[in-house]
């Protein structure tokens, strides 16, 4: 049945590809342009088709090649790990526990410089992109052959990385990740 549709659909597709195609010529597409062309469109229509896979694969964990993504409730309350502080009885702090020490800060509290400073140093076009710089991450491969050591993150993408850290929990890596340096790229 399914591939019935399949080969229905195909045929349907094909015949369409082939009335829209500008290389036709007057032997009713049967030209060697007119085949250049279609074997063009079907190839277009395969990496449209791999694309849109790929990502539904990713969103769905098919197979659980990729590992789990981080819930909608983790994503807008993030769990921050805050130091465990101890105190005596009069208020003098004793000591503190922590995996990461950090303190939260206001925003007024911060300094205009500081913010400056950081984007300046960290992420030069952050107003002019929305998350991903295109730019940084051509100049990735332009400095990995010139050897030069140099990253191409912009905030965005360092703030998902270490504020959504999932991977490493039990249960949410995913096939993928157990092969040798593809575990770099997922």
């Amino acid at each position: 049945m399914l591939k019935q549709y399949l080969k229905k659909f195909w045929k349907a597709l094909s015949s369409f590809l082939a009335w829209t195609n500008p290389f036709c010529g007057p032997q009713n597409g049967r030209t060697v342009i007119a085949q250049r062309g279609r074997n063009l469109w079907k190839g277009f229509a395969w990496i449209l088709f791999l694309i849109w896979f790929s990502l539904f694969a990713i969103e769905h964990n098919l197979f659980f090649l990729f590992g789990s993504s981080p819930s909608l409730s983790e994503l807008q309350k993030p769990k921050q790990n805050l130091p465990s502080e101890i105190y005596t009885a009069d208020g003098v702090l004793v000591g503190k526990y922590f995996v990461e020490n950090r303190s939260p800060v206001p925003y007024s509290k911060i300094s205009p410089w500081l913010l400056k400073a950081l984007l300046c140093t960290e992420d030069i076009r952050f107003y002019q992109h929305s998350g991903v710089d295109p730019e940084a991450t051509a100049g990735i491969f332009l400095y990995l052959v010139k050897g030069d050591n140099r990253g191409g993150s912009t905030l965005t993408q360092q703030l998902a990385k270490n504020l959504y850290r999932i991977r490493g929990r039990k249960g949410s890596n995913g096939v993928l990740t157990n092969i040798p340096g593809l575990s770099l790229i997922i």
